[in-house]
């Protein structure tokens, strides 16, 4: 798997959330959680990824383009998402 992000991007997203896109690389490599993100209509398919990382759970925003993974954004995830995550799980 192939990863891919703009490089400005991912400096304001480390700067806004202290967390750099590399470490979606490594979160891709474990357990996630996807949903398909249709809040908007962005003009192609993107996912919310949500993934555990030393005790700290991570939403991240992706697409597929030309067979990569290209990064969005990346942070730590909100109160209500980890309600959400920790419904989703018990389900499974």
């Amino acid at each position: 798997m192939k990863f891919e992000w703009d490089e400005a991007k991912s400096l304001l997203n480390l700067e806004k959330h202290k967390v750099s896109f590399e470490l979606a690389e490594y979160l891709f490599n474990d357990s996630m959680l996807v949903a398909i993100d249709n809040r908007v209509d962005y003009g192609e398919m993107r996912y919310i990824a949500y993934s555990m990382y030393d005790g700290s759970l991570f939403n991240i925003v992706y697409t597929k383009r030309s067979g990569n993974i290209r990064i969005i954004s990346m942070r730590k995830a909100n109160e209500r998402e980890k309600t959400k995550y920790q419904a989703a799980i018990k389900r499974y």
